[in-house]
């Protein structure tokens, strides 16, 4: 891809160059256009976007200490008891156990379901990570529950009313027939936690990828 863009960009700036003496306007400064046009493409040929701003590079995503760490945490807090709109060890909900376990480990993560689906990439099934999170329909909504993902399609999170902060499996059919997307977070620096609760709206989700299943 390098080799071809470089032929590419000399094409380029061999015909802006030669349309520019054309027009006697070549000067040092359309020389310094050109490098700064051929800068910008090359970046945006390799994994780099355009803002406004000038070039903005992608967040990147957990690695593989924090994601040991989220897990290690995760386990701390399992036998928990569920508590509607609970955030801290004395009770929690599904998002209020997702955003504990995530700010212990110094990374910011929104309050709501649907909001924690949006803080990340969408990531099929099988190519989630232990640390990412597994998303499910479990009532009105369609983001409505959430847990953190262990691998081989295991995850732990604070189920509902009655129970405790446990490991299920993605094979079960309850868990199968709801699942709804894997995301992994973006690693962001933390903030204090938001001990409001908030339910999630519903709304659109991208196609899912059940192909684990199959």
């Amino acid at each position: 891809m390098a080799t071809d863009l470089s032929i590419n960009f000399k094409d380029f700036s061999a015909k802006l160059r030669k349309k520019s003496m054309i027009k006697g306007k070549y000067t040092p400064n359309s020389k310094a256009s050109i490098l700064s046009i051929g800068f910008i493409v090359s970046f945006s040929f390799f994994g780099c976007s355009l803002s406004s701003t000038g070039l903005r590079h992608s967040k990147d995503t957990l690695n593989n200490t924090q994601r040991k760490s989220i897990v290690i945490t995760a386990k701390k807090y399992m036998g928990v008891k569920y508590k509607n709109g609970g955030t801290t060890p004395s009770g929690f909900d599904c998002s209020g156990y997702v955003m504990y376990v995530y700010n212990k480990n110094g990374i910011r993560v929104p309050r709501a379901v649907q909001e924690q689906y949006k803080a990340g990439k969408t990531v099929p099934i099988r190519h989630a990570r232990p640390g990412d999170l597994v998303f499910f329909t479990t009532g009105r909504n369609r983001y409505s529950h959430v847990g953190i993902y262990l691998g081989n399609l295991r995850f732990i999170h604070a189920p509902s009313t009655g129970k405790t902060v446990s490991v299920a499996s993605m094979k079960n059919s309850y868990w199968k027939s709801r699942f709804i997307g894997s995301v992994a977070i973006v690693n962001t620096k933390s903030r204090p936690l938001a001990l409001s609760s908030q339910q999630s709206p519903s709304g659109k989700h991208d196609k899912n990828d059940l192909e684990v299943y199959n």
